[in-house]
């Protein structure tokens, strides 16, 4: 009855595994990972209803079939203080026995037959670059919170247009949107933002052990990410965000004109924003004033309760440059994830959007609604 299975690779699916249980359900099988041994492979098995992770790893020898439900986490932790290369795994009836070396363990289980039903996979597939999805991912998710007063704001969308991608995400304060060049055919779906948290670590693995490229499964109700690599199958389910993404393709949202950019060194910025923000404050939306005067950009908290704070730096400005301010914390989060060494940053007054992109790059568009500042 025992399965033979390296430690580091079981490890690292079930790290993979908890992404995808609801921490707050009392129903203590949905805590659970379902660990199904036949023939030549085990299988993992996640669900928290709303999104489903699978794994088959092959490189195991399995003397006999058998399932059962564990703890996910109790699993991890119980692998993750050992260090030995290989162990066992097998199934009495009282629950999971693992062993290694002169160490034997048992956690108790549920019968594999009470665990939730899986989550169909849908029938329309395409191929899809696994780094375009995860720089997406990386690139427009943190604008994205998980609760919202409309439930398509909880998502990030996914849209052909023409022969480019769009990926777009936002909070209605900020929104970016991403564009690549590929052939995702008639897709357009709206993928939780929860989903995509899970997501993103597989993808990063997936790229580590060669896998590419990954299958895309849609559609009305759920997408399915499928990839294979070495020994090594995952495929992840999610089920999608009903409704009609908000139309922010409009001159009002992203103006398609401006009257004046401005140049900044992102290192330079990245230094100077944390010391001012020091003195703003969230009920406040972290306010910082932008002033550009002589090819000099001053960046201030303006007058606080405990004082004020200001720091200069070189920019490069063309057009008619205004003052405007800001919440500092999208400033933050975009010169933190980005990866461009110049920043253009594009203002039409100081009460409409302002775009932030690369410079001579917009496949990273983030539109930033100014503050009203006394």
């Amino acid at each position: 009855m025992k399965v033979s299975i390296k430690r580091k690779e079981l490890l690292t699916m079930l790290e993979f595994a908890k992404r995808f249980i609801e921490k707050r359900w009392t129903l203590p099988v949905l805590k659970n990972v379902c660990l199904r041994a036949s023939e030549e492979w085990l299988r993992l098995r996640t669900s928290d209803m709303k999104k489903d992770f699978s794994a088959i790893l092959r490189e195991v020898k399995v003397s006999e079939e058998w399932a059962i439900t564990v703890n996910v986490n109790q699993l991890y932790i119980l692998l993750k203080k050992d260090k030995s290369y290989m162990l066992q795994l097998s199934n009495n009836d009282d629950g999971l026995v693992v062993q290694w070396d002169e160490i034997k363990s048992v956690l108790y289980g549920i019968p594999a037959g009470e665990y939730i039903a899986e989550i169909d996979k849908p029938d329309w597939t395409i191929s899809c670059s696994t780094s375009l999805l995860l720089d997406a991912i990386e690139k427009v998710s943190y604008v994205i919170k998980e609760k919202s007063f409309s439930p398509s704001l909880t998502g990030m969308l996914i849209k052909q247009i023409d022969n480019l991608v769009h990926f777009v995400g936002t909070d209605s304060f900020r929104l970016v949107r991403y564009t690549a060049e590929a052939d995702l055919g008639e897709f357009e779906c709206i993928v939780p933002v929860d989903a995509l948290k899970a997501i993103a670590p597989i993808l990063k693995y997936a790229i580590s052990i060669g896998a590419t490229k990954i299958k895309l499964w849609m559609d009305y109700q759920k997408l399915s990410i499928s990839i294979s690599g070495g020994d090594q199958e995952i495929v992840v389910t999610t089920l999608l965000i009903q409704g009609n993404y908000p139309n922010y393709d409009r001159e009002e949202i992203i103006p398609t004109s401006y009257s004046g950019y401005m140049t900044v060194d992102r290192q330079e910025f990245l230094q100077k924003l944390p010391q001012i923000m020091a003195l703003t404050t969230a009920y406040l939306n972290y306010p910082v004033k932008l002033s550009v005067e002589d090819e000099k950009l001053t960046l201030s908290s303006g007058k606080t309760d405990n004082g004020e704070l200001s720091a200069t730096l070189s920019c490069h400005c063309l057009g008619e440059v205004v003052n405007f301010s800001v919440n500092g914390r999208f400033l933050l989060d975009f010169f933190k994830k980005c990866s461009f060494p110049q920043i253009e940053i594009a203002i039409i007054n100081s009460n409409r959007p302002v775009r932030i992109t690369g410079m001579n790059d917009n496949n990273v568009e983030y539109i930033v609604r100014p503050l009203v500042v006394d």
